[in-house]
């Protein structure tokens, strides 16, 4: 990191983030605070994940755009009505109810984490909160890069994530995984999630910060379960209003994740 002296007067340093987030124009701020986590998808669907330590900055830059790879920061805010949201998930070695990326250290993460579509959440009758997802496939299922299904399904979000990602949902409980939501903020993008980067200008630098939500690749159901679709439901923020009674597949050996394949019944207040 070398020190430098931007518009303003204010003090910044200029520093490399390790592969494969070099590309971004990164700053070391020591006035800002807090840690973040940020994102990358390659061309062939290789997944990175690293937590910025306290006073990690990103500038934006128009050459975002031009990248084959996909990069996402943290967004903490999901205040919507809305399915689909792009979510790396942390598998817990210990039950907690705690968020497990808040305990990590800063640096390259690179133990039990999957990138999934989130399709929403409920409470289990011991009301435990509980999730349903879908993982992304593995690179050679899907059979392709990822800018080339980008440009093929651009209009079909609802395709490119069932290309993409697994067609069976899977389940886990709050206990046995953490999730964090996230802001694209290069690469290939979506039509349906083609929203501009939100910018904070401070003396006359254009900073990178997270939106009012996280990314909603499709607001459609990947999965074609009836009472699994109606089992689920956020309403703002308060997302324990419906309970669920769920029915593991008898095969799966972990009870704290299972394939969605038996259905679920919505029950009586």
């Amino acid at each position: 990191m070398s020190d430098c002296t931007l518009c303003g007067g204010k003090n910044l340093g200029k520093l490399v983030l390790p592969h494969p987030f070099h590309q971004l124009d990164s700053v070391w701020d020591s006035q800002a605070k807090g840690s973040w986590v940020i994102l990358h998808i390659s061309n062939d669907f290789d997944v990175s994940v690293f937590k910025c330590k306290p006073g990690i900055r990103i500038l934006s830059l128009p050459t975002y755009n031009d990248q084959l790879s996909m990069t996402f920061i943290q967004c903490p805010n999901v205040t919507t009505k809305s399915v689909g949201f792009i979510a790396i998930g942390i598998k817990k070695e210990k039950p907690s109810t705690k968020n497990k990326f808040t305990t990590l250290q800063p640096g390259m993460i690179n133990c039990n984490t999957f990138l999934c579509i989130v399709q929403g959440v409920f409470v289990s009758p011991s009301g435990e909160l509980s999730y349903i997802f879908h993982k992304l496939r593995k690179s050679s299922t899907i059979g392709t890069t990822l800018s080339n299904l980008v440009n093929k399904y651009s209009n079909d979000p609802t395709t490119f994530c069932k290309v993409a990602f697994e067609n069976e949902p899977t389940t886990a409980l709050d206990y046995s995984v953490s999730f964090l939501y996230f802001n694209q903020i290069a690469g290939p993008t979506l039509a349906f999630s083609n929203a501009p980067n939100s910018i904070n200008v401070e003396f006359g630098l254009p900073f990178i910060q997270a939106r009012m939500q996280p990314n909603s690749w499709c607001n459609e159901w990947l999965s074609d379960d009836s009472n699994l679709r109606k089992c689920i439901k956020f309403d703002g923020t308060n997302v324990r209003n419906s309970k669920c009674k769920l029915r593991e597949n008898r095969g799966t050996s972990r009870r704290s994740e299972a394939n969605v394949n038996v259905g679920m019944d919505r029950l009586q207040y």
